[in-house]
This record gives structure tokens, C-alpha cells and sequence, in this order.
């Protein structure tokens, strides 16, 4: 007899009501895959630190951390954003490891009505062999 393997695993954080067809991330291949995170913010900067904070903290309720991140791809909507956008990366990113990162210009990074976010980051982190992945309900 054989057993059917889960390929992936939705992500969700406890308090984060996303609607149908959204997902804050998904475990597969031994990997996490996080799409289009944004936050709200005066300026660049504090968006990035809003983004960043919440990253973290997806992460670590699947049981890895910021140093588990492998890839970054950053959408901005200004790509002269993105160096006050480095400046926050720096703060939360030691290397000499640091994440493959590329960043692009796009017509809407927000892509959301009365959303005011300057960028939109995809992220790639290594799982942990036993992920504390919770489950969407």
C-alpha cells in the first residue's frame, strides 16, 4: 500500500484572517515560500521595518528565523527606494551569509485598493526539518 505525501502545507498565523485564496506562506521542498509581504508606513523606512518585523514573525512561528532566509526578490514601485529600503535590510541581516537578494521596479507594488506600500518582497527560507507550521482553520 502506498501512502500519499503532503507536497505542501499552507502557513497561517494565529490572528491573520486572509481572505479566500490568500495565504501568508507555504511549506514545500523542504522550504519556506513567502509572496508579495508589504506593510504600511509614513515613508520607506518605516515600511521596511513594519515588513521586516512581520517576516520575522512568520518565520518564527514555523520554527526558523531571519537567518534561515535564502532569497529575497524586492518590487518597488520607486527603485530609488531602495536604499533607504538597504539601510533597514542592514539592520536586520548579519552577514557574511547574507540572502541572495534582486530588486525590480513595477508600476504597483501595492497592488491593493488604498494601499500605500512602496515595495513588495517574496522571500525563500530553509525550513526546519520539524516545522511548526500552523495550520489555516
Amino acid at each position: 500500500m502506498t501512502t500519499q505525501r503532503k507536497r505542501k502545507e499552507l502557513i497561517s498565523i494565529p490572528g491573520v484572517n486572509l481572505p479566500a485564496g490568500n495565504v501568508v506562506g507555504i511549506k514545500a521542498g523542504g522550504l519556506l515560500w513567502y509572496s508579495a509581504l508589504r506593510a504600511d508606513g509614513a515613508d520607506v523606512k518605516e515600511q521596511a521595518r513594519n515588513a521586516l518585523a512581520a517576516l520575522k514573525r512568520n518565520l518564527e512561528a514555523a520554527g526558523a528565523t531571519l537567518d534561515d532566509v535564502v532569497k529575497a526578490t524586492v518590487y518597488f514601485q520607486d527603485i530609488a527606494d531602495r536604499l533607504p529600503f538597504h539601510e533597514v535590510w542592514m539592520e536586520h541581516f548579519s552577514g557574511p551569509e547574507y540572502p541572495a537578494r534582486i530588486v525590480v521596479q513595477v508600476a504597483d507594488a501595492s497592488m491593493r485598493p488604498g494601499g500605500g506600500s512602496q515595495f513588495a518582497i517574496d522571500i525563500v527560507a530553509l525550513a526546519p526539518e520539524s516545522c511548526r507550521c500552523p495550520q489555516r482553520s
